[in-house]
């Protein structure tokens, strides 16, 4: 019994030991399981900051990948506007290239034109200083002819009884003369001709230019009865 005893005092003991010592090994595990949960609640919190911070992330990236397909698409937008307004550009700059080739034959005949003209209103003019030139010769030839024709009117006017009231008895008895000596001859060609006709001293007086076509009729006149002929312009 003692040995019984003995026996089952040490399986006690022995069992004690197991037990305490399962107990240490509880408490032991039970620590480390609060520090394992402990670590698990620090990585859980870790990993939903992390999550959180990989969520405000990937919420960043997609607003910038928004972003970048809003300017990207904004980019091709604008590509495609530069490159109508290139082609745009292209064919104003080919119109105006034309246009300006237009203008430029435009000018080129304007301008021949204009020398042209020019050279017609030098000939012009040059014809018109020609022509008042002339006006001016004629001018003064036609003043010419008038002066001549008024001395030639006052010349002749004492063979139509014009102004002897102012002549002296010579010149008087000198203008019968020729009256007289001019009267002889017509009635001695009348003669001669057969001419039925009889001319009178007074239808004789109104012949222009009848006593001045010969320059015997014309003796015995004074110097300033004498008619002279107009000269010509050169």
């Amino acid at each position: 019994m003692m040995e019984m005893e003995k026996q089952v005092d040490w399986v006690r003991s022995e069992k004690d030991e197991k037990v305490a010592k399962l107990s240490a090994d509880k408490k032991a595990l039970h620590e480390r399981l609060n520090d394992a949960e402990s670590q698990l609640s620090m990585v859980k919190a870790r990993k939903r900051e992390e999550l959180k911070k990989l969520t405000k992330e990937k919420n960043t990236l997609a607003d910038r990948l928004k972003n970048a397909e809003t300017s990207r698409k904004r980019f091709d937008d604008e590509l495609k506007r530069y490159a109508a307004e290139t082609l745009t550009r292209e064919e104003i700059q080919k119109s105006l290239e034309n246009e300006v080739r237009r203008l430029t034959q435009t000018v080129g005949q304007t301008e021949g034109e204009k020398k042209e003209k020019e050279e017609q209103v030098a000939r012009c003019e040059a014809y018109i200083d020609g022509m008042e030139s002339k006006l001016q010769v004629c001018q003064q030839y036609i003043r010419t002819l008038e002066a001549s024709l008024q001395d030639e009117m006052a010349r002749h006017a004492p063979l139509y009884g014009v102004g002897v009231e102012t002549f002296s008895l010579d010149e008087l008895e000198a203008l019968a003369n020729i009256h007289e000596q001019s009267l002889r001859q017509i009635h001695a060609i009348r003669q001669r001709k057969g001419s039925s006709h009889l001319l009178g001293g007074t239808s004789l007086a109104h012949i222009p230019g009848l006593f001045s076509s010969s320059p015997s009729v014309a003796a015995g006149l004074p110097s300033s009865l004498i008619p002279t002929s107009p000269i010509a312009p050169q």
